[in-house]
């Protein structure tokens, strides 16, 4: 137990050393900690210009107060300054606004020169991370960036090095290419940017020119890197890169009246400015044109003008250029042909007459008939040449654009005589009159034109004028001809045959064929027909008249007529004159009351008779007033009656239309009447009901009493 109360002495010892030496350096730690400076203000980089003051801020806290604030700077970190004290070789440098409580002490450098540029340090014993700022003494150049071209004249085809180089400045300037407004960043289209040397000039390589680089705007651009201080240089060159001449025509075509001005242009591109020179390829070049530059101009262009010209430009850079233009002159129609009276042989076949014409546009050529819309091609042929052909025609060229050109033709035929018409049958009856006629065309004029007749025994006869009883011959002249006509005026068997009429002149003779055949003779069974035709119609016209009366009842003797109640509230009839004793037949001229007219005459028919149709199918059954009548006693009166009622009935039936009539009944006007014709003693018929009925015309008028 003593034992290890010994052995546990010493480590105990040994532990309170350690932990006291421990305790001892953590001690100084903490107060070495807590009594470091640190950076209230941190220098920062500068730039100021050649001749400028400029001022290096730096300031401190936890400053202990033996802490001291040191400068060192170029060359070589050289100390320049302790607290406010500065070192006798730094005479344009003074530490300022310092102030040794607040920590801050601010290097000041008076009237910067180069020497001054270079790296400037703030610290203290007991800083950490010492602070440094650089300061850069700015001389700006002289002048702008110098571009310079290696070739001289840049061609299309060649490579092209623009070189970019400064004039001085401190620190050089950065160089920096655009296209335009563009910066170039490599590569661009093959363009290779060089990297800037070391005396600070930059160059751009273009491999392969082509004519889209001519005019391109190329700038050069130093910046130092200070735009406060110092705004960058610009230096612009635009591109001058020379090319053989393009050329093209404005129209490859022109197509102008003859007559009118003409001007002939080519779209030249070259550089430098190509020279342009015209020709003609099919012929000389006009005398009264002129060139100008691009344009050929002819003030009237005519028709020999017309062909391919070409406009070739030179600048002297392989190859040449050139363009063709056609002109095409266009110019009205023209007939080329003449044409005389042109005669032809009658009968020729496969004739034909050609017409040839000149203009531009090629013109249409057809032929017609004077006159006339009835168009022929060109050539104009006749299959068969007569006399039908015969005429005026005219050739017609067409040409749009242009007033179409005429020229006329005389086809004069001339030859043998042409009876026109084929052979002929004619079928007639005996007591008819026969015409034929012959129709001749011929040039030159006939000699003779004669009748052959052939009658049914073969015997042939030469008529002549008036020579045979019943036969005529005349003649006469028309436009077309010599018509010869031939008149039988009452056929009879005897002049059945053939007859020929045939035509002479110097070149030969023509002939048509007449046929007649006379059939049976008519005019017995004419005869015949007409008498059974008549006596038909007799019978049928007396059969009818006593068809007609039996239908009607005869009446007595004559009675007293009674006055009838009127309806309507119309005024009655007027009586009768007692003085008139006679019958009288009365035709209505005026319709004042509602009668029944009579009906129209029906020419020499007798009055009457029955079965007569009125002129207007529209019945009309008017509300009237009875007249008076003539009171009969008939034979079976009362069948009568039931066959009136029974016709009434029947008619109603039908429904025919019954209309009121248009106006008022007026009272009877005496002098709408007059007498036609008086008969006496005429037998009386019964004026039924039924008969108001079967009258289809309108009822207007009161019937007067006779």
């Amino acid at each position: 137990m003593a034992l290890l109360l010994l052995l546990r002495i010493p480590l105990v010892l040994y532990l309170t050393s350690e932990a006291y030496l421990h305790s001892k350096l953590c001690k100084l730690f903490v107060i070495s900690t807590v009594h470091a400076a640190i950076y209230r203000t941190r220098p920062q980089p500068i730039a100021a210009l050649l001749g400028q003051t400029i001022t290096l801020r730096c300031s401190f806290k936890n400053l202990r107060s033996d802490d001291v604030v040191n400068w060192f700077g170029p060359p070589e970190f050289q100390h320049i300054s302790a607290a406010r004290n500065v070192h006798s070789r730094y005479t344009r440098y003074s530490v300022v606004d310092s102030n040794a409580d607040a920590g801050e002490f601010n290097l000041e450098i008076r009237k910067v020169k180069l020497e001054d540029d270079g790296i400037y340090r703030c610290s203290t014993f007991y800083a950490e991370n010492a602070a440094d700022a650089r300061l850069t003494v700015v001389v700006p150049p002289t002048r702008r960036p110098d571009i310079i071209i290696k070739s001289d004249p840049p061609t299309v085809g060649q490579a092209l090095r623009v070189v970019c180089r400064p004039s001085g400045g401190r620190p050089l300037p950065k160089l920096t290419w655009y296209n335009g407004t563009h910066p170039i960043r490599q590569p661009v289209h093959g363009w290779n940017r060089g990297r800037q040397a070391a005396d600070g000039q930059s160059a751009l390589m273009i491999p392969v020119l082509t004519k889209w680089d001519n005019g391109m705007n190329l700038t050069c651009r130093a910046d130092q890197g200070f735009p406060d201080l110092v705004e960058p240089a610009v230096t612009s060159t635009v591109l001058n890169i020379q090319y053989p001449p393009v050329v093209s025509a404005v129209k490859s075509t022109v197509r102008v009246k003859e007559g009118t001005f003409t001007n002939l242009s080519c779209y030249v591109d070259s550089n430098p400015l190509a020279t342009v020179m015209w020709r003609k390829l099919d012929g000389h070049l006009p005398a009264d044109g002129e060139e100008r530059h691009r344009s050929f101009i002819l003030p009237a262009v005519s028709r020999k003008h017309a062909g391919r010209y070409q406009c070739r430009a030179d600048n002297g850079i392989q190859p040449d250029a050139f363009a063709t233009i056609l002109l095409d002159v266009l110019y009205p129609p023209t007939i080329q042909t003449k044409f005389d009276k042109v005669d032809v042989l009658f009968g020729n076949t496969d004739y034909s007459l050609e017409c040839k014409a000149d203009g531009n546009p090629k013109p249409k050529i057809r032929w017609r008939r004077t006159n006339t819309n009835l168009y022929f091609n060109n050539p104009l042929r006749f299959s068969k040449s007569d006399y039908q052909t015969e005429g005026d025609y005219e050739c017609v060229a067409e040409s749009a654009g242009f007033r179409a050109a005429v020229r006329q033709a005389v086809i004069n035929v001339i030859g043998r005589p042409d009876v026109r018409g084929d052979p002929e049958t004619i079928r007639t009856s005996q007591g008819s009159s026969v015409t034929l006629l012959c129709e001749v065309n011929a040039d030159p004029q006939l000699s003779s034109i004669s009748w052959l007749w052939r009658n049914d025994r073969g015997r042939q006869i030469a008529l002549r004028k008036n020579r045979i009883s019943g036969v005529s011959i005349r003649q006469r002249t028309t436009t077309m001809g010599t018509d010869s006509i031939l008149v039988i005026d009452s056929v009879s068997t005897g002049n059945a045959g053939e007859y020929s009429c045939k035509a002479t002149n110097m070149f030969g003779e023509d002939s048509r064929d007449f046929t007649i055949v006379v059939e049976g003779p008519p005019v017995f069974i004419i005869a015949m027909v007409t008498g059974v035709l008549a006596v038909s119609i007799i019978l049928t016209v007396v059969a009818g008249i006593c068809i007609a009366r039996r239908r009607n009842c005869r009446c007595c003797n004559k009675t007293n007529t009674q006055e009838m109640p009127i309806s309507n509230g119309t005024k009655p009839l007027p009586p009768a004159h007692p003085h008139v004793h006679e019958t009288s037949m009365m035709e209505l001229e005026d319709f004042g009351g509602t009668m029944k007219p009579r009906p129209p005459p029906k020419g020499e028919k007798d009055l009457y008779a029955i079965g007569v149709n009125y002129p207007n199918p529209v019945m009309q059954t008017p509300t009237y007033a009875v007249m008076d009548r003539r009171k009969c006693h008939c034979k079976d009166e009362e069948a009568h009656r039931k066959h009136i009622h029974i016709e009434t009935h029947r008619r109603h039936k039908m429904k025919r239309p019954i209309t009121k009539p248009d106006h008022d009944l007026s009272p009877h006007n005496g002098d709408s009447w007059r007498v036609v014709s008086k008969k006496r003693h005429l037998p009386e018929y019964c004026d039924s009901q039924d008969d108001a009925y079967a009258y289809d015309g309108p009822y207007n008028k009161h019937f007067p009493r006779s």
